[in-house]
């Protein structure tokens, strides 16, 4: 079984996947890293020096190659990576996808000091991109607020599971 999380940059996919890892025994798999430690360049890096289409075009390339031989994994993916060609329907293959739901307001509260989100530059542009993005996410299989502990967020994930 895996376990997927989806949801807009910043909103604790990262953090999730690291305790439901701790906690529960899960293998870790974060998108972002792979293909960091694939190009040996930051996603900042590479949408400056190749682009978003390059860099979405990788994200579906491995899913396809790498994440499908997952078993007993918690897959933490970039934001935009469910939004993009069928890879949603992908991940819903692959396992259980939560959608980690926040505010807009929130998330900007959350990371506005961080200088590793190239798309968050413009807040105007960002907050366009989180609404469109919105009914991507909700085709998740399961919605949980993000609002809340990180141990409260995975427990509510493991009960979704369990029930």
């Amino acid at each position: 079984m895996n376990i997927i999380l989806v949801g807009f940059m910043g909103c604790g996919k990262s953090s999730t996947a690291r305790f439901l890892s701790k906690q529960y025994g899960f293998r870790i798999l974060d998108t972002d890293r792979i293909i960091e430690k694939k190009l040996k360049l930051t996603i900042k890096e590479i949408f400056k020096q190749k682009g978003e289409s390059f860099f979405r075009k990788t994200e579906s390339e491995i899913i396809r190659t790498n994440l499908s031989f997952c078993d007993n994994c918690v897959i933490s993916t970039g934001g935009g990576l469910p939004c993009y060609l069928d890879n949603m329907e992908i991940l819903k293959n692959i396992g259980w996808v939560f959608h980690l739901d926040m505010e807009f307001n929130d998330i900007i509260s959350r990371v506005k000091n961080k200088t590793n989100r190239p798309l968050l530059e413009n807040i105007e542009s960002a907050r366009e991109l989180f609404e469109q993005r919105k009914s991507c996410y909700d085709k998740a299989h399961f919605r949980i607020d993000a609002n809340q502990s990180t141990q409260r967020i995975a427990e509510d994930i493991m009960s979704k599971i369990n029930s």
